[in-house]
């Protein structure tokens, strides 16, 4: 039983067995297909209308995955850290494809019992109050 209020810090992985991908994943996702990506979601985005600024932020976004593919990093939020001027890119790029990824999640199906720690854990929680 947890007697003292507790954080669990869990890296990308941890997610896996529900759909998520792992910070592998995620670099090679972002390196893949991010500049394109972007360019899709500038369409859509009603305030980035100006094509200068839309050019300007896709070069942006492109230095970024630039850098970010060079890196003998992993990490995309090691990377950031090291890299805080792509912060803004790094964090849209983790956004979008997390999000992307909870759309298609399997969180809420019953993954393979011997993965599915997450609900071993909260019951096993849950256990020590009843």
């Amino acid at each position: 039983m947890i007697d003292i209020p507790t954080l669990f810090i869990l890296g990308a992985g941890a997610s896996k067995p529900y759909g998520f991908p792992t910070g592998r994943e995620l670099r090679t996702q972002i390196i893949r297909s991010f500049p394109s990506d972007y360019k899709t979601l500038q369409s859509t985005d009603i305030s980035l209308k100006l094509d200068s600024l839309k050019r300007q932020e896709l070069a942006m976004v492109s230095d970024f995955v630039e850098h970010f593919s060079k890196s003998p990093v992993y990490s995309i939020d090691q990377f950031l850290a090291f890299n805080p001027a792509f912060s803004y890119q790094g964090k849209m790029a983790i956004a979008y494809y997390i999000r992307t990824k909870e759309i298609e999640s399997k969180f809420w199906e019953e993954p393979p019992s011997e993965e599915d720690w997450y609900s071993l854990l909260f019951n096993r929680m849950i256990y020590s109050f009843a």
